[in-house]
């Protein structure tokens, strides 16, 4: 038969034709192609041999995704997975892909690290220096007592030194030694090496080598997919395909904000990787603890994957993942099955499984996505309405996804039926219920464009809202007397409840009211974006809401500038202005402002640098550099004020090169103003090496972000090349 992935109604197919199918592809033996059936893949007394405790084995169904191309040649992708549809999603994703050009991919050499902490380093710079001088003998050191590693092409390529350290505790020397382990997974030789390599390290540092073990986030081994589907094969269900496209990349940019859909848009990732590494005896458990920590390498969680829509309307995908994996050693030697994935898989080398396995994780990503953005919509439809209606009866907030799943159980879903299970409920808990009318509410950050610290003497400023970076809050009543925060993140201290009574003062409302508040913020605190006004608009609004309050953005706008007093003592205004109209705005202090136009749609990338800084600590270091030169710093505001006055015009005008340079210009200020950081500026740079029309801080400067222009569709690179410099926050925003 022709050597193709391509199997048209492969599913429909009898197992056995199936088989043959496989067979005639892989070049199986019939001894191999028996063990689908009967075969014992692994013998009872192997597998007591294994691990411990055994009591028998627990079997998997075991598939081929169909339809992969990848670099130009045809997969069909092994599986081992237990959940329905896995299979069939990451192959009709593959089937688009393959209309298209099929996946590109590509992975670094198989770099693995293994870490020797030492402890008690009696002085950090000389063991440092001592590690850096000696080298190269370390290497040649570790790779001798390794030869059979160098025979294979691997080894030990490198050695680096870190210093750690706890909150509260004292620093830590870690040195990791970077080793090529080439088709191994390699965990038992890094840690064989670290364990080998810790003695000698202990008397070039004076340390005491306590942890020796490989690290799992395997971030030297990158295996990389990319993938283009051009529009017209994308239609589905009454949608055009550039509508389905552009619905797909919106959902994109949801995990993009939003941690809670971040981890299962990851998921659906993993959905297409986990089977196979299972199927070939890999360790799976690794490879989702790096890859998730990957996620979240920038400091805060966010989307494996990057979905966009080109200049044609088709869409793109990138999907980069470490991924240690390996085609010899371990479980894969012993177990028959996993032999034979391998041999169906048809991989010569440990970076070529990689490079089917981000593939797979990008389809399966794919098909989750245009499954959401169109009849999941649809499907969803009638589960919706049930929610709805649960809501409507009074159902509290914990017990709708009970509600709904007893009326769709029921086949009755209807008001009455609603009703009757809520009541059940109720009689069965037996005390008061929680409040059956929480009410959800949101507000995003800002960034300032220009404008930065001459708002405060009379001049103007621009700012932008930031659609990425959210707060979002559920307020609900509660029994217990008192305002209470329950978050996983910065929202969690006395602010936001001091902020939430003078939100109740000033609507009329009783300081005392008994809320709980429980809330998630993807605004870094103190990074100059609007982090607490985006809180004081939110509760604003909830509670508003709650209440019956019909409060428009004007009074919405009021409640939140005095809140905001909470914590800035004498804000401007611009903050919650900008993030009360979520629109790019022109401000004077005293409250006056405009909506300004944008004369062509750009793109921010927003890199925040870990150093906190608070605005008023940044505003007294201002007014006391202010005093002490007072004719230089008078001289800056003339000049941020012009700089001003020009971003709006070529704002308008959407000359966006004219408009990145004069960000440049104004970090250019506050660089000489000694207002900039080290760390700003290393963002600064970074930011125009990747392609940037201009970066600048953003905010009150001495700390907290940078803000960069990118052209519509091309913010890729430059957050490409920021994520080099290791942000503790990346994100985007589109401005249109």
């Amino acid at each position: 038969m022709t050597h193709t992935s391509r199997l048209p109604g492969f599913n429909g197919r009898s197992r056995e034709d199936r088989v043959a199918a496989v067979r005639d592809f892989a070049a199986l033996s019939d001894e191999e192609a028996r063990l689908f059936a009967n075969g014992d893949a692994l013998p009872l007394e192997q597998a007591q041999k294994v691990i411990e405790n055994v009591l028998g084995r627990y079997a998997l169904p075991f598939s081929v995704a169909t339809n992969f191309r990848i670099n130009g040649r045809d997969y069909l992708v092994p599986m081992s997975v237990e959940e329905s549809s896995i299979v069939a999603a990451a192959s009709y994703a593959a089937k688009l892909a393959r209309e298209c050009g099929g996946f590109q991919c590509r992975s670094s050499d198989p770099l693995m690290i293994a870490q020797v902490q030492l402890l008690r380093v009696p002085c950090l710079e000389a063991a440092w220096r001592e590690i850096e001088i000696q080298r190269a003998d370390l290497v040649a050191e570790a790779n001798h007592q390794f030869p059979r590693m160098v025979e294979r092409g691997g080894g030990v390529r490198d050695v680096e030194a870190r210093v750690v350290q706890a909150e509260g505790g004292p620093p830590m020397f870690v040195v990791h030694l970077i080793v090529d382990v080439r088709d191994a997974m390699g965990a038992n030789l890094v840690n064989s090496i670290a364990e080998a390599m810790a003695p000698r390290l202990e008397v070039l540092t004076g340390g005491e080598a306590r942890l020796r073990i490989l690290s799992n986030l395997s971030d030297r081994r990158i295996a990389r997919a990319e993938v283009r589907i051009k529009h017209e094969v994308l239609g589905s269900r009454g949608l055009n395909g550039r509508e389905v496209a552009v619905r797909i990349a919106e959902a994109h940019q949801f995990a993009e904000a939003d941690p809670y859909r971040a981890c299962t848009h990851n998921k659906g990732i993993m959905n297409g990787i986990d089977p196979i590494l299972v199927a070939t005896g890999n360790d799976w458990r690794a490879v989702e603890a790096g890859a998730h920590a990957y996620a979240a390498r920038t400091g805060q969680y966010g989307p494996m994957s990057q979905w966009w829509c080109d200049e044609e309307g088709d869409l793109r995908g990138v999907l980069e993942l470490p991924l240690a994996l390996g085609i010899v050693g371990g479980i894969t030697r012993a177990h028959k099955m996993a032999r034979l994935a391998l041999k169906i898989a048809g991989v010569r080398t440990a970076q070529e499984l990689a490079e089917v396995a981000v593939a797979s994780g990008l389809a399966s990503n794919l098909a989750a996505l245009k499954a959401l953005a169109t009849e999941g919509i649809q499907r969803g439809h009638m589960a919706l309405h049930a929610r709805n209606i649960a809501f409507s009866v009074g159902a509290a907030t914990t017990e709708i996804d009970r509600v709904v799943q007893e009326m769709i159980d029921r086949g009755n879903i209807s008001h009455a039926a609603a009703r009757d299970i809520v009541e059940k409920l109720k009689a069965h808990a037996g005390q008061k219920r929680p409040d059956p009318s929480p009410v959800n509410q949101y507000a995003m950050a800002k960034v300032n464009l220009f404008g930065e610290h001459s708002v405060d003497y009379g001049k103007p400023a621009i700012a932008l809202p930031v659609r990425k970076a959210l707060v979002t809050i559920l307020v609900e009543d509660n029994e217990y007397g008192e305002i209470l925060i329950r978050s996983p993140n910065e929202l969690d201290d006395e602010i936001p409840v001091a902020i939430t009574r003078t939100v109740l003062r000033e609507l009329g409302l009783p300081e005392d009211t008994a809320l709980t508040i429980t809330g998630y913020s993807s605004i870094p605190v103190h990074a100059q974006l609007g982090s607490s006004a985006a809180f004081a608009v939110a509760i604003t609004r909830a509670i508003a809401q709650k209440y019956g309050l019909d409060l428009g953005p004007r009074r919405v706008n009021e409640v939140a500038f005095e809140a905001e007093k909470i914590c800035h003592g004498s804000p401007s205004g611009l903050d919650n202005t900008v993030v009360t109209y979520e629109r790019p705005v022109w401000f004077l202090r005293g409250g006056e402002f405009e909506f300004l136009s944008i004369g062509a749609n750009f793109d921010l990338c927003i890199a925040y640098t870990g150093e906190e800084a608070p605005t008023i600590r940044a505003r007294e270091r201002w007014d006391a550099a202010m005093k002490a030169e007072p004719e230089r710093f008078e001289a800056a505001i003339e000049e941020l004020a012009k700089i001003t006055e020009q971003g709006r015009e070529e704002l308008a005008a959407g000359r966006l090169v004219e408009l990145g340079a004069l960000m440049t210009r104004s970090h250019q200020v506050f660089q000489r103003l000694g207002f900039s950081t080290r760390r700003l500026d290393e963002l600064v740079e970074a930011a125009l090496s990747g392609g940037a029309l201009g970066a600048k801080l953003t905010g009150e400067g001495q700390g907290g972000c940078i803000v960069a222009l990118a052209e519509s569709g091309k913010r890729h690179a430059v957050l490409g090349a920021l994520r080099a410099v290791n942000p503790t926050a990346l994100f985007s925003t589109e401005v249109r």
